[in-house]
């Protein structure tokens, strides 16, 4: 019975993790490697066929973002997606970006 309960309890926290993910980037012209300023970035924590944390951002002036989640009370951490885009250039589906990576973007003829 007591190894019942250790494991029960073990369980029981493992359970109920906090997770958070956290990512800056820079969104830049593929061709001039310019920053792309106001770029959308829509961001969402993905688990599974689940989404949560659904958040939309735009790119600074010089094409940098900011993207962050924090979830507690899961067993498994989600998954960090994000869509880029803007007009008159392609948009972008990125999973797990990391920190400090250029994300290009290419002009739509």
């Amino acid at each position: 019975m007591r190894k019942l309960s250790l494991l029960l309890i073990l369980f029981a926290g493992l359970c109920s993790c906090d997770c958070s993910k956290y990512t800056k980037n820079i969104v830049a012209d593929s061709k001039s490697h310019e920053g792309i300023p106001n770029a959308m970035v829509y961001s969402v924590a993905a688990t599974g066929g689940n989404q949560t944390q659904e958040k939309t951002t735009y790119t600074d002036s010089v094409g940098s973002f900011e993207a962050s989640f924090s979830v507690s009370g899961i067993a498994k951490c989600p998954t960090l997606k994000l869509t880029i885009s803007k007009p008159d250039y392609d948009t972008r589906r990125i999973t797990e970006p990391q920190p400090g990576d250029t994300i290009f973007l290419t002009k739509l003829n």
